[in-house]
């Protein structure tokens, strides 16, 4: 600070501290180019000015305090939610690709979530869902829930409406502040299927939006809705109910999260309707290239919520299957 003063050539200083809240920040000088002796109102007027300054410096620290601990949150989330959203597992009778697109703009993860999983019996389940919220929490208790519904699913070998159910109860039970919603598909061979050449699925919903099923020529498959679809963690009493639809060999099912069809100012049916014309658009292409079309063409790559999918194509009878698979994409890691 000396060699700064010698070297201005000033003659005259005021030195006053920034300090605000008990905290000094540093110091204040204004100098002069003459010597002189500075009056009570002058040293007034500098310290007065100081003092918005401290308190101009003090805010800027602590919003860049304030930004470093939420992009450290934003990361620690982020690094759970990708621990959590790992490959799928390939079944030999299907191909499963899996895609998630976090929100960009907020600078925060959300709560979406997808599995796919064997059961004991040799059914395959499909699991897609959505926490209340944007932060750590949101992802931790995204793992909690992930982790719990397989659990119940693989005790026993559960229909979707029972695993559903069981959560909801076991979220009480817990303790854990949450709401969710989420949809449980199971793919199931029966031997009256085989000879059809056909594989059932069983879907259940807990506030979660129905899947897109396209039949083997890409015609939309309707998917009625079940009875008691309720989010998780409002009441640990309430039941859902279970819809059944036949898949052809080469059929085509489509789990999403709302983030890949709401748009601000836009009504949800509106975006689920495009995404139906869109996925029959695009159901002759592989379904690696299907999911990623579907995500540039209604996202455009930057979401404003959290986006996950799940997208299952059955093998046709004649044995026809893509000779590499690239199954699990997350941001950053699509061509």
């Amino acid at each position: 600070m000396r060699e700064v003063v010698e070297q201005s050539g000033q003659r005259s200083w005021i030195t006053v501290p920034l300090a605000t809240g008990g905290r000094l920040l540093g110091s204040l000088l204004a100098g002069w180019s003459v010597e002189r002796t500075f009056t009570t109102d002058e040293i007034d007027l500098v310290q007065a000015f100081a003092a918005q300054c401290a308190q101009a410096l003090d805010r800027l620290q602590t919003l860049a305090l304030e930004r470093q601990l939420a992009e450290r949150s934003r990361q620690l989330a982020e690094q759970l939610q990708r621990s959590m959203l790992s490959e799928p597992f390939q079944p030999d009778h299907c191909q499963i690709a899996v895609r998630y697109l976090p929100a960009t703009g907020a600078g925060q993860v959300g709560g979406d979530w997808y599995d796919a999983f064997p059961q004991a019996d040799g059914a395959v389940s499909l699991v897609i869902g959505d926490v209340v919220g944007h932060d750590v929490g949101a992802a931790a208790t995204m793992g909690q829930l992930r982790s719990l519904l397989r659990g119940i699913a693989v005790a026993g070998s559960p229909g979707p409406a029972q695993v559903l159910d069981t959560l909801d109860t076991a979220i009480a039970q817990l303790g854990l502040q949450t709401y969710a919603t989420a949809g449980m598909g199971r793919l199931e061979q029966t031997a009256e299927g085989m000879g059809r050449g056909v594989i059932r699925l069983r879907w259940a919903s807990a506030g979660h939006p129905n899947p897109v099923v396209l039949d083997e020529l890409g015609r939309v498959v309707d998917v009625p809705d079940t009875a008691g679809r309720l989010m998780l963690g409002v009441d640990r009493a309430s039941t859902r109910g279970e819809t059944v639809v036949l898949l052809p060999r080469g059929a085509t099912v489509l789990l999403y999260t709302d983030g890949l069809v709401e748009r601000p100012g836009s009504d949800l049916d509106a975006g689920v309707d495009r995404l139906n014309r869109l996925a029959v658009e695009l159901a002759h292409l592989p379904l690696d290239e299907l999911c990623d079309q579907l995500l540039d063409r209604l996202v455009d790559g930057r979401p404003t919520d959290d986006v996950a999918l799940v997208a299952v194509r059955l093998h046709r009878p004649d044995g026809d299957r893509p000779r590499c698979w690239t199954t699990a994409r997350q941001k950053g890691s699509r061509p």
